[in-house]
């Protein structure tokens, strides 16, 4: 059994962001120092409910202090990022952690986030799906193409080359039973708090 902090950096009262970000290093170089396995950070926008809307740009600066625990995103929300950027960035950051990184993704749920990201929340699934397929293709072949709905994407190498291999650990967060079986299905590890859905629900879609 592996335990870790789970860092949601909410500030409710709106404490200043630098207390806010100050806060979450010193709780991290904690975890680091009694044994922690990991740091979970999770993506939120525009709301005080989580202020880091990138973790993926705060767990370099965690690493540096913290040099043994192994850190994971829970979740990134895959249907607001660009895959070739995304894939350009998990790589850069396996490479600043020293290989301690795994990444979790997410389909997203906050209306206001997918509004302002000009992105359809009805859609978020399908681009989810999509954008996954083309972020492994990324991280696994060089070069690549990619010929499909979202992105269309001609030769491209991606730079730098993820560390571990293939890529970081994947990850899904899902409390579906049909989203924990499409990600296993792909040798995808699940993140859930349980579902209400029975397990003999025969659909393969989420």
């Amino acid at each position: 059994m592996k335990f870790g902090m789970f860092l949601l950096m909410q500030s409710p009262d709106l404490r200043p962001s630098s207390e806010v970000y100050r806060n979450a290093i010193e709780q991290v170089e904690f975890a680091d120092r009694i044994g922690l396995d990991y740091v979970v950070l999770a993506e939120h926008h525009f709301s005080s409910y989580g202020m880091l809307p990138n973790p993926l740009v705060m767990i370099p600066a965690l690493a540096a202090r913290a040099p043994r625990v192994r850190f994971s995103t829970a979740v990134v929300v895959l249907p607001l990022h660009n895959p070739m950027q995304l894939a350009e960035e998990i790589a850069m950051v396996d490479h600043l952690t020293g290989g301690r990184l795994d990444v979790g993704f997410g389909t997203g749920y906050q209306e206001y986030e997918f509004q302002r990201f000009q992105k359809p929340l009805a859609e978020n699934r399908a681009i989810f799906e999509e954008t996954l397929e083309v972020l492994q293709k990324a991280l696994t072949q060089a070069p690549f193409s990619h010929d499909g709905h979202y992105y269309r994407i001609p030769e491209t190498t991606t730079l730098p080359r993820p560390l571990q291999t293939p890529h970081p650990p994947f990850w899904r967060a899902t409390s579906s039973v049909e989203g924990m079986t499409w990600a296993l299905e792909r040798g995808i590890k699940v993140i859930t708090g349980g579902t209400a859905s029975s397990i003999d629900r025969k659909s393969t879609r989420l």
